[in-house]
């Protein structure tokens, strides 16, 4: 399936869900106007798609609007107004404070999408939530976030999509709960619907899982040192609010510098026009006296015009290269706060991945030597695993019960050298494929997938394996050999039709077709 999915319902912020989502151009303008730059690549825009519910409650109605109607009908049922301000909350064992959010019953989750992924593909996703009685209000795919790599020229998309959902029961007045069983339900769902693959789960059960104290000391750490990141980043700030100031005092002094070298170059041109003129009089004699004398006094005028101007070009260049000395230290020392973030982000990085990597070696030693630890396992991390398989395989039975059979049908045909499914055995295969809903392909990969369990659980010798899954491939494809049975009018051995009369309607399309 490739890429992972998974959401987590958060507070809508509802009065600005359709601008930001929409992309409406007040909202561009605003997030221009703010100083901030637009977090998306506007020529992608035409890429996204959105979908709104028109259902008789919901038509034509904003967010906001829905909810206010939802304060209302609130206030009818308990005659006291929705708390909507966020409350702190202290644990008196640990210290710690924790946010616990306002009354929010419009509910939004952000999920990861494939690039090719359509608004339809949330269709089997919504009819689920129906069945919970939670209203998806809109969904918005977005494939114009991003950021653009220079140095593989390549764009590096963020896809993802926006689901806003309707918590709020009409009838009571009061938000829907989803228990954690539910909740992991729809996780699984999600990623069925979009044919992708589902997140993994974290339990304290789950092998991969830390203790609570174990997890609880991790998380102080990474609050330390989450704090001293803010400090960083707070210095770092002040830091280059003196940078600016220091480069705008460096552009000052440098456009005095500009000024007073084009004035002394300016003064001494004069000078040498002066020199000449006064060399030209002093040939003529006496008969130039006074123009002379003239000439002399605005020589001297100029030569402390120049001696002024050298002097504030000396110390105008001395101030220069101080503070482009200063400037230096300066960008030294936010080199190193640079540094020192990146390195205590990289640190959180690492604990928080090993934290929670921290049994994957065991997990392979585990599936190398399962034969033995299953007759020596005292951890019990064998029958946990097998718990959670058996959790995996009642929701994907639930919502895809024609698997059973088809399973049935590959394990009984793989213990036995036979050549074909039987005809019966290729019908519940044929049935689970048609209604697999993200086609009959995937739905092969699917049953392949669930075979897994099934045949380490019965099989010692796997050798007819392969030809059963190659066979249920050709079956998702309609190339299996019992598919062709009625086009080259085979029979039975009673003479009866053979199995492909079990599907007359299928085989009349393909026929046709």
């Amino acid at each position: 399936m490739g890429t992972k999915t998974g959401g987590h319902w958060r507070p809508c912020n509802v009065g600005s869900v359709e601008a930001h989502n929409e992309r409406q151009q007040e909202y561009l303008e605003s997030v221009k106007n703010s100083g901030h730059n637009l977090y998306f690549f506007e020529h992608l825009t035409k890429n996204n798609s959105s979908w709104v519910n028109e259902s008789e409650r919901y038509q034509g109605k904003t967010v906001e609007e829905i909810q206010e109607e939802q304060k209302k009908r609130y206030e009818e049922k308990f005659g006291q107004k929705p708390q909507m301000a966020e409350k702190k909350r202290v644990n008196k064992k640990t210290g710690r404070e924790t946010t616990v959010s306002g009354w929010s019953p419009i509910r939004e989750m952000c999920p990861p999408i494939k690039a090719d992924t359509k608004i339809e593909d949330f269709d089997y996703f919504r009819q689920w939530a129906e069945r919970h009685r939670l209203n998806i209000l809109r969904i918005d795919l977005h494939k114009d976030e991003g950021y653009y790599d220079e140095e593989t020229g390549e764009y590096k998309m963020n896809y993802h999509a926006h689901v806003v959902g309707d918590f709020f029961d009409w009838e009571t007045g009061k938000t829907i709960k989803l228990g954690k069983e539910v909740m992991s339900e729809m996780q699984t769902i999600l990623a069925i619907s979009l044919g992708m693959e589902r997140g993994e789960r974290k339990g304290t059960d789950s092998p991969n899982a830390m203790t609570h104290p174990e997890y609880r000391k991790m998380m102080e750490i990474v609050d330390e040192m989450r704090k001293d990141l803010k400090d960083m980043a707070k210095k770092e700030k002040k830091e280059q609010a003196v940078l600016d100031a220091i480069r705008a005092e460096v552009k000052k002094e440098e456009t005095k510098l500009k000024s007073f070298t084009s004035m002394l170059n300016n003064l001494k041109e004069q000078k040498e026009h002066l020199e000449i003129d006064i060399a030209a009089l002093e040939e003529m004699g006496d008969t130039a006296e006074k123009e002379l004398q003239e000439k002399k006094r605005q020589l001297d005028e100029i030569n402390n015009k120049i001696s002024t101007r050298e002097k504030q070009l000396a110390e105008t260049t001395r101030q220069w290269e101080s503070i482009r000395e200063e400037m230096k230290n300066e960008k030294t020392e936010l080199l190193k706060l640079d540094i020192q973030k990146k390195e205590a982000e990289q640190k959180i990085k690492t604990m928080i991945d090993d934290g929670l990597k921290r049994y994957d070696n065991l997990n392979e030693k585990l599936k190398e030597k399962e034969k033995d630890i299953r007759e020596t396992d005292k951890t019990g991390m064998i029958e946990r695993r097998d718990r959670y398989a058996d959790d995996r395989d009642s929701i994907i039975y639930s919502i895809w019960p024609e698997a059973k059979d088809a399973l049935k049908a590959m394990v009984s045909r793989a213990k036995r050298p036979v050549n074909l499914f039987s005809g019966e055995q290729a019908k519940c295969i044929d049935i689970a494929l048609n209604k697999y809903p993200l086609g009959r392909d995937a739905g092969a990969v699917s049953l392949e997938k669930l075979s897994e369990r099934e045949f380490n659980e019965n099989f010692a010798n796997t050798a007819w394996i392969p030809e059963t899954l190659k066979e249920v491939r050709q079956i998702a494809k309609r190339t299996h050999p019992l598919f062709t049975a009625l086009s080259q009018g085979r029979k039975n051995e009673d003479g009866s039709a053979s199995y492909i009369t079990d599907l007359t309607d299928w085989a009349g399309n393909q026929i046709k077709h």
